[in-house]
């Protein structure tokens, strides 16, 4: 079944195709999904400009964004003018009022300061998230090559060159033919000759030179006093 919505663009099997695991089976219009795509690495490379990265396996420090490090810088110089003021207001060389300021500035870079880191790390979840959709995105337009999960034949073709199909919409069935299961009955009084792993050999009329080698893998009571073996 398709995984996405999308229009029908090409068939590559129809009914009695034998397919392998992983072939293509069924392709789906993929421009509106590779728009989202193109929409979603675009925003995950403006998250990494923000925080300063070139790549989201290579995220520096919250200490050294870009932000970080400017709050930083002016932190420290803040701190210089501090012990300076307080310095120059022990000798009674400015009045209290610049020593005020002084003190007030620190306060207000070290909040400044604090306000960037915390900053950081929300771009750091923003790099995710924009990391995340991108390929969730990526998988969408994977997705629209619809392909067989395993080895065998195509039983039914559901879906025409132009439809629509919507997500988790069956396109075709696929039947697995090796290995085969067969169910039949036998009489009663040859249930003791029956026994779970032995070996059995099938033939049809259509193809009496040919047989087919199995095992028995189980056996049940029937209601009609017959016995099943599977």
């Amino acid at each position: 079944s398709s995984e996405v919505d999308g229009v029908v663009r090409r068939v590559l099997a129809d009914l009695g195709d034998r397919v392998t695991a992983g072939q293509q089976l069924v392709e789906l219009d993929r421009e509106k999904l590779q728009y989202n795509l193109d929409q979603q690495r675009a925003a995950h490379a403006r998250s990494l400009t923000k925080y300063g990265a070139t790549d989201a396996e290579h995220l520096p420090r919250i200490e050294d964004t870009p932000d970080a490090r400017r709050a930083s810088a002016e932190l420290a110089q803040a701190k210089q003018m501090l012990e300076r003021a307080t310095e120059l207001h022990k000798r009674q060389l400015i009045p209290q009022q610049t020593l005020d300021d002084a003190e007030t500035t620190l306060r207000l870079k070290t909040a400044a300061y604090d306000a960037a880191l915390q900053e950081a790390k929300n771009l750091q979840a923003d790099i995710d998230a924009s990391e995340a959709a991108m390929k969730l995105a990526e998988r969408h337009v994977e997705d629209a090559s619809i392909r067989a999960p395993f080895d065998g034949y195509v039983q039914q073709r559901m879906v025409s060159l132009g439809e629509l199909v919507k997500a988790q919409m069956p396109v075709m069935n696929v039947v697995r033919v090796d290995p085969l299961k067969l169910l039949s009955e036998i009489p009663e009084r040859m249930a003791p000759w029956v026994q779970v792993g032995q070996a059995l050999s099938i033939t049809t009329d259509a193809f009496p030179d040919k047989a087919l080698e199995g095992t028995i893998v189980r056996t049940s009571p029937a209601v009609n006093q017959q016995t099943r073996a599977f």
